[in-house]
């Protein structure tokens, strides 16, 4: 399978669904130790990772798996690990700024080994705002991006057991119930049709709903599942700056450029979108990539919250 691009990770992520979509998210985390290392570029245009990966277009990154060989669905693409491990001298040559980050990837690296993936991601998710060196920061960010790949958006059923379909339901009717658009379980499942589902089959399902952080100052957009790192997305903020607080999604409009109005000041939409070539003065746009903003319209729902910070 050609390796997808990271939803909830970076820039745009294609997904792995039916209709000759393309998939950008999981590709499993190999156990035992794990470090940085560029090593050579390899493939498409984009960092990507669930969340959702979100570096430089320039970067061209690395195909990493997490953990054996996924089921299928989203797949990551993250500059490559090395065998060095976080504790080598060349992926913690720099020292942390403020938080100690050595015991931390150590305990990440034993999660990682014993295939506790989900672990993993949530100890690195109280990292991923501090202060850390620029050495630390990159090893963790693209840890984290491959981590959300496979625990978040692979098939594997991690999060959550399988939902097993039962009789009279629809894709609509289960999301509901995991509180997630069934747009994202469409994606994650290759499901080609939401109102037939095969009776008895398995279907990944995460528990909702996520939320975001737009980091004015860092100019990205952060996806979050109940605490855990879900992906990162790059911002332009277009028209008048967003007052720092927390919001809810009051209304999601699915156009030919989707778009996600936070208040009657500020939304989320497209590059493509009309509302990012002519927000006036008076209102204001957080401005993704056409593909990211699918990506996003199809992760956050109605009353999803949304905070903004400087």
């Amino acid at each position: 399978m050609a390796p997808p691009r990271p939803l909830g990770a970076k820039a745009a992520n294609r997904f792995n669904g039916g209709g000759g979509s393309v998939n950008r998210f999981n590709q499993p985390v190999g156990h035992g130790a794990v470090g940085h290392n560029h090593g050579t570029p390899q493939g498409g245009s984009h960092q990507r990772a669930p969340g959702a990966g979100f570096v430089p277009p320039t970067t061209v990154p690395h195909n990493v798996t997490i953990g054996g060989a996924p089921a299928g669905g989203l797949s990551v693409s993250v500059p490559g690990i090395g065998k060095a491990g976080y504790g080598g001298p060349t992926a913690l040559s720099n020292p942390p700024r403020t938080a100690n980050m050595t015991p931390v990837f150590a305990k990440a690296n034993d999660f990682i080994g014993r295939g506790e993936l989900a672990e993993a991601l949530e100890l690195l998710s109280e990292y991923h705002d501090k202060q850390l060196s620029e050495t630390d920061r990159r090893n963790l960010t693209d840890l984290l991006d491959r981590l959300a790949g496979t625990v978040i958006y692979s098939r594997q059923h991690i999060l959550e057991p399988a939902h097993i379909v039962r009789a009279g339901q629809t894709l609509q009717t289960i999301a509901t119930r995991y509180q997630v658009p069934w747009r994202l379980l469409a994606k994650i499942n290759g499901v080609a049709d939401p109102n037939r589902l095969p009776l008895g089959s398995q279907l990944k399902v995460v528990r909702g709903p996520f939320s975001a952080i737009v980091q004015l100052e860092k100019r990205q957009l952060v996806l979050m599942l109940g605490g855990r790192y879900a992906g990162r997305f790059p911002i332009e903020i277009k028209g008048s700056q967003p007052t720092p607080k927390s919001y809810v999604v009051r209304q999601k409009t699915d156009a030919s450029s989707p778009w996600l109005e936070l208040d009657s000041q500020f939304r989320i939409c497209g590059v493509n979108s009309s509302l990012a070539a002519t927000a006036p003065d008076s209102q204001g746009c957080a401005v993704l990539s056409r593909q990211d903003c699918e990506d996003v319209f199809d992760i956050l729902q109605i009353s999803s919250q949304v905070t903004i910070r400087r």
